[in-house]
């Protein structure tokens, strides 16, 4: 059995958090966990966040009529990246931390 891929950010504070990677062309169900999650694209230069967000559940957040992801297509999104976490306090502090650290196009 393979090993899911792993990547690693670095938020605003130089914490740095693990995540699995998923393709996002990939046809699955979600499981319903609570996470912090990255819609990124792969480039030549490695990993760019195009959005970072939370939820409680990534199965009913992760859907087809997720609003961010128009702007995340548009940008040519590869990958879903999912760091599960059942803390909210903790999900809010690592989100807030990856989205001042990395400036993700898509949070406006």
């Amino acid at each position: 059995m393979m090993q899911q891929p792993t990547a690693s950010w670095r938020g605003h504070t130089g914490n740095a958090y693990q995540f699995s990677v998923y393709d996002a062309n990939a046809d699955r169900t979600w499981f319903d966990i609570a996470a912090v999650y990255i819609f990124a694209k792969r480039t030549s230069c490695g990993w760019v966040a195009l959005y970072v967000g939370e939820t409680t559940s990534i199965r009913d957040r992760l859907t087809s009529d997720h609003e961010k992801l128009p702007c995340a297509r548009r940008n040519l999104y590869t990958h879903i990246h999912i760091r599960a976490s059942a803390e909210t306090r903790v999900r809010l502090s690592e989100e807030k931390d990856l989205i001042a650290g990395l400036n993700p196009l898509c949070n406006d």
